[in-house]
């Protein structure tokens, strides 16, 4: 599956096993966003925030996390974690539009 693999490349903790669970959210969100690059945007902004990668805090964005909902992975790529030079996070999620 390519998008495990593209996670695999790019971001921790490594997904090790495809359950059927796992198959079903995939394909959900493939159907969703079927361009790889724009996945890889999204894992690359995981990778290099600090509070999406764990590096700040306990809790850090795992692969079940973005595949869970058509949310998550949104909320990513539109910048919703995305931190000022002082190293704080945004999340202006609070705004989304109706």
């Amino acid at each position: 599956m390519k998008l495990v693999e593209l996670w695999n490349e790019l971001c921790t903790p490594k997904v090790r096993i495809i359950t059927q669970g796992r198959k079903k959210k995939i394909s959900r969100r493939m159907k969703e966003m079927p361009n790889l690059d724009t996945w890889k945007e999204v894992f690359e902004k995981i990778r290099d925030n600090t509070f999406l990668n764990g590096t700040d805090k306990p809790w850090r964005a795992t692969f079940d996390w973005i595949i869970a909902n058509s949310d998550n992975y949104v909320k990513v790529l539109e910048g919703n974690y995305d931190q000022n030079h002082e190293g704080i996070t945004i999340d202006d999620s609070s705004y989304q539009s109706m």
